[in-house]
């Protein structure tokens, strides 16, 4: 399910409006609020795109990927120049450059865009260079991205080649005339050359074309050389040629008549388009392959825009209802908002780093969720899996990233409240067509009197209601030291 951008953007507003006297007692500078993106370093290092931060046009920080596209040392570029001498714009003149730039790190334009060359030892990469702004600890900044296209302008460029290469066969090849006349035969010397004939094999008044001719292509030729009725024939015919090289002939002939309607003459002009024809067929497989990559990355683009907009919404949804248990601790909400985009952020990093953007493997993606959002705290918890490989869909694994995260909340707050030292596991396997992922802490338990459908908890109101959304069940398993919680769902088939 998608949902309307001009819907989500006023629902956003309103609710912050609505809560922007909280927010702003406990958000007293903008940078305060980036709290909220701890996890920034890790996007920022474990990123396959090219990223960097600059101030004042240097280097402020940038990404390992950053520095192999720039073939430098990644301590070498920090506090150094932004190489611009390596960068060479495709539709921007660098002085106007300067000018965008200078207009998005002041806040009076959002974002730039263009298609880049960059420079290297050993040749050359293409990109896709973008601008934002960026505020680095209270000072105006940019936030550049170099998003590699090498492949797809490499393909571009060889279907430009190409179709060079065929303009200039086609301005270059040679035609052989042949004419028919009250019987007698006359070729010009061309024709030799395109059928590999050498001088005087043939007599000059024979009918050489049809002689080389593949049998099919044989029948159409003749049936206008004996017609007395067909007036002209175009079309592309195969040769096998005295040397038996393969050929296409382009032949181009018309029939004359006389005064009283008898055949006066044909005819006939033969080209040796052998190799536009292949050339050709080059072509038309490199432009398909170029818009099998253009669409991928169409389709891929929009995927990208469908999944911000429906996170956005569970956020914003979560924010709500964090809001109505909380009225009075803006900062509990806030602590929760940024655990969420955290787990949102590792979500949307393990899927652009795979080639498959439907399903992530629960073996990967849990572990680096609960990973992530425990090392958010400064706490003694020890995370550890035992987990089963197993393919599951997104609209699966959101709402599971998104329980885990609620068990782990409620694990640092209430199972170690004096500090201690514990352990938080989490395990799953798979029965037939079912998955079982079991949340344990070693922890001091649950109340006497918990009763897990009888809770007027955020916490737990969340854990149920995303249960229910992959048709799962929540079981709270008893007599352990600790607390355990487990939850059913059914493993959707993957398409094959």
């Amino acid at each position: 399910m998608y949902y309307d951008d001009d819907k989500l953007l006023i629902t956003f507003i309103d609710t912050i409006f609505k809560y922007q006297n909280s927010i702003i007692i406990s958000i007293n500078y903008e940078n305060e609020f980036e709290t909220l993106f701890q996890n920034e370093n890790n996007l920022l290092n474990n990123s396959n795109k090219a990223m960097a931060f600059i101030i004042d046009n240097q280097i402020y920080k940038c990404n390992q990927s950053f520095a192999d596209l720039f073939q430098t040392p990644k301590e070498k570029l920090i506090n150094s120049p932004y190489p611009k001498d390596k960068v060479i714009l495709q539709s921007t003149k660098p002085d106007k450059f300067m000018e965008l730039t200078n207009k998005i790190k002041n806040r009076e334009k959002y974002n730039f865009t263009d298609e880049v060359k960059i420079l290297q030892k050993d040749g050359e990469r293409w990109a896709i260079l973008n601008i934002i702004p960026k505020t680095i600890h209270n000072q105006l900044g940019l936030h550049f991205t170099f998003i590699d296209i090498t492949n797809l302008k490499e393909k571009e460029l060889k279907a430009i080649k190409l179709q060079d290469d065929l303009e200039f066969i086609q301005e270059n090849i040679l035609i052989a005339i042949g004419s028919c006349e009250e019987n007698k035969i006359t070729w010009t010397s061309e024709i030799y050359k395109i059928l590999d004939i050498p001088p005087n094999k043939f007599p000059k008044n024979t009918f050489l074309i049809k002689q080389f001719l593949i049998p099919k292509d044989k029948i159409l030729w003749e049936s206008y050389l004996n017609s007395e009725e067909i007036t002209s024939f175009k079309d592309t015919l195969q040769v096998i040629t005295y040397k038996n090289n393969k050929k296409y002939l382009s032949i181009n002939a018309k029939t004359k008549f006389d005064n009283n309607g008898k055949i006066k003459s044909k005819t006939a002009f033969i080209q040796d388009i052998t190799e536009m024809v292949i050339y050709q067929k080059r072509l038309e497989k490199t432009t398909t392959e170029l818009s099998q990559t253009l669409e991928e990355k169409d389709i891929l683009v929009k995927e990208v825009h469908h999944r911000v907009k429906n996170n956005l919404q569970i956020i914003l949804s979560l924010m709500n209802l964090e809001n109505a248990f909380n009225k009075n601790d803006p900062e509990s909400v806030i602590e929760s908002t940024r655990n969420r985009i955290n787990f949102m952020a590792n979500l949307h990093e393990i899927i652009y780093k795979s080639a498959d953007l439907e399903t992530v493997n629960i073996a990967d993606y849990l572990p680096d969720i609960g990973e992530s959002l425990i090392n958010l705290y400064s706490n003694p918890i020890e995370f550890n899996t035992s987990l089963e490989d197993a393919k599951i869909n997104l609209d699966i694994a959101i709402p599971l990233g998104l329980i885990l995260t609620e068990f782990i909340n409620n694990t640092i707050k209430y199972a170690f409240p004096n500090g201690e030292k514990g352990t938080f596991y989490l395990k799953f396997h798979k029965i037939n067509n079912m998955g079982i992922v079991s949340f344990i802490d070693d922890g001091v338990g649950l109340p006497e009197d918990f009763d897990l459908n009888n809770l007027d908890s955020l916490g737990f109101t969340v854990i149920k209601t995303l249960t229910k959304q992959i048709n799962g069940k929540l079981e709270e398993i008893k007599n352990v030291k600790g607390t355990c919680f487990e939850i059913k769902f059914p493993i959707k088939k993957m398409k094959k």
